[in-house]
């Protein structure tokens, strides 16, 4: 959940869409316990 904190703070604010998308790919991205 960290990483993907960060993700979320570093980039920018397209829309709340954006950052949906932006969540399910480091989801699927990110091994869970990474």
């Amino acid at each position: 959940t960290i990483v993907m904190n960060d993700a979320l703070i570093n980039r920018p604010v397209y829309g709340q869409q954006r950052k949906i998308s932006d969540i399910i790919y480091f989801a699927t991205a990110v091994p869970e316990g990474g």
